[in-house]
């Protein structure tokens, strides 16, 4: 049982790892798609939001496998032979509170590359922060709410523990 709350945080981090580094070399990086809409930017703004952008892709990289580990801790607990509920709810706490602060560091960097553009640039950046908010909630009724990715998470286990009872 050990083994696996070491093994399947430390393959995820190894793939997240993987991923971004074929992600740098492929230049995906290297010309941000978000600031493609945005009018008249100098070389020195880019620079900025690139470094920005940097920054905050290091913390929430971090971050993000923080919430994949709990995640995979979380899923253990809920498929336990006796679940206990304590520990469950704990797990999600702390889950939350991860996903805060992930959120919080991508307002941060989206409120430091907004303060580097000029009123005209705003209003296209802010258009276009608007548009990704609205792709988002179009994953579907449970992620668009608060805690679904849990409930539909647990919604699962239980359509798949009643198709086993018959």
């Amino acid at each position: 049982m050990k083994i696996r709350y070491i093994t399947i945080p430390a393959f995820l981090l190894v793939i997240m790892v993987f991923a971004h580094a074929m992600g740098q070399e492929m230049g995906m990086h290297r010309h941000p798609r978000h600031l493609r809409g945005i009018p008249d930017l100098t070389d020195e703004q880019k620079e900025q939001i690139e470094e920005i952008q940097t920054v905050t892709q290091k913390t929430t990289t971090l971050l993000r496998s923080q919430l994949n580990t709990l995640s995979a801790e979380l899923d253990e607990l809920l498929i336990a032979e006796n679940p206990d509920r304590n520990a469950i709810d704990k797990k999600m706490d702390e889950i939350a509170k991860v996903r805060t602060e992930l959120h919080k560091k991508r307002i941060d960097a989206r409120l430091k590359i907004r303060a580097l553009l000029t009123e005209e640039q705003r209003v296209h950046f802010d258009a276009m922060q608007s548009h990704k908010r609205g792709r988002r909630g179009m994953r579907g009724w449970y992620s668009s709410r608060p805690g679904g990715h849990m409930k539909e998470r647990m919604h699962r286990h239980q359509r798949f523990d009643q198709g086993n009872d018959e």
